[in-house]
């Protein structure tokens, strides 16, 4: 059993990539299958840490979630 730590694309954010993690651990055996369907990903910021990138991978139960928070390239957090 691991816990799954990646990074996912992502368009129109501050970064080109958000890292993210499993929210439990998954078999060693599907840890390629998980990362081929994280590869395939590409997300739109903004994204959120904590939020839900992929729901129940490679039917393991376990979710992809974001750890980090990318803003768009538009936000702006003063004047």
């Amino acid at each position: 059993m691991r816990v799954l730590t990646c990074s996912v694309k992502i368009e129109g954010g501050v970064y080109p990539l958000v890292s993210a993690r499993t929210d439990r651990m998954i078999p060693k055996a599907l840890l390629r299958e998980a990362m081929a369907c994280v590869n395939r990903m590409k997300l739109k910021a903004p994204v959120s840490a904590g939020d839900i990138i992929i729901k129940n991978i490679a039917g393991a139960g376990a979710n992809i979630i974001a750890t980090k928070n990318i803003h768009s390239r538009t936000h702006r957090d003063c004047c």
